[in-house]
């Protein structure tokens, strides 16, 4: 006989080929897993340094506000961590400097760089579609007088509240710069030749009321007046070479007539 449990001969020889597929499927199923689980873990593991080398392309062209994400809290949490903080430390450089470079260090203006640049676009608008802008030139009167009677120290002090001024009433288009010592030029768009008198005289007025706390040596009477001259974006004038020299040329007429007063260019008859 047979022993209770044990398939005939003739059937247990053909449940072996069953049997063999179902151990090659199952260990199949198990390796796929396998495979799935190291490539999710992987994934997992090599998703941090994909994006540090993102952050690392993104700076390299010059996108330094690109902040990487941090995914966990280990080695790789920790380098990243420190990126951000390296970006964000040369995004505050380049910030700096780029001020250092297009701004005034005394008296925060926009300075002579920025002005160019600006009076080459108001003039190449101006011929283009026929808009006008106004450019005022003014320098502070007997300001050597300060800088040699209370030494320079009360010189910057003078024209901190000067630039004050001008930034204070400078609409938002307007450009207030310093472009030397103690000169200063407002380039203003959209405005005539009696709207740019009118803001030049308030100007004037307004830094002649000025009142100069007594420090680095200035007594509290001190009396600060400006010479202004103006020019208008007409006809031919409507250059940067030809508006500065009207403009120039104004403000010699205004240091002759007395200072302390608007002399209009030619360019604004």
């Amino acid at each position: 006989g047979t022993l209770p449990g044990v398939p005939k001969g003739g059937s247990a020889q053909k449940d072996i080929p069953r049997m063999i597929w179902r151990m090659l499927y199952l260990t199949l199923a198990v390796t796929a897993a396998l495979m799935l689980t190291m490539l999710i873990w992987l994934t997992y593991l090599l998703r941090p340094v994909r994006e540090l080398h993102k952050g690392l392309r993104a700076v390299f062209d010059g996108n330094l506000e690109y902040r990487v994400p941090i995914y966990s809290q280990d080695e790789l949490g920790r380098l990243t961590r420190a990126f951000n903080a390296t970006t964000a430390r040369l995004r505050a450089a380049f910030q700096r400097i780029e001020e250092l470079a297009t701004h005034d260090s005394l008296t925060n203006l926009p300075n002579r760089r920025i002005f160019d640049e600006r009076l080459i676009i108001e003039a190449v608008r101006s011929r283009r579609y026929g808009r006008s802008f106004g450019l005022i030139i003014l320098d502070l009167d007997k300001f050597k007088n300060i800088n040699d009677q209370y030494g320079h120290a009360a010189g910057d002090e003078v024209l901190r509240a000067v630039a004050k001024v001008l930034e204070a009433n400078a609409r938002e288009t307007d450009l207030p710069a310093r472009i030397g010592g103690d000169e200063f030029a407002v380039i203003l768009p959209e405005v005539q030749a009696r709207e740019i008198q009118m803001i030049a005289e308030n100007l004037r007025l307004t830094v002649e009321k000025i009142t100069i706390l007594p420090n680095h040596g200035l007594p509290a009477d001190t009396h600060i007046t400006i010479s202004v001259g103006v020019a208008c974006s007409t006809g031919n004038f409507a250059t940067p070479k030809r508006l500065i020299a009207d403009a120039d040329a104004a403000l010699y007429q205004a240091k002759s007539h007395g200072r302390n007063c608007v002399q209009m260019g030619y360019s604004c008859e």
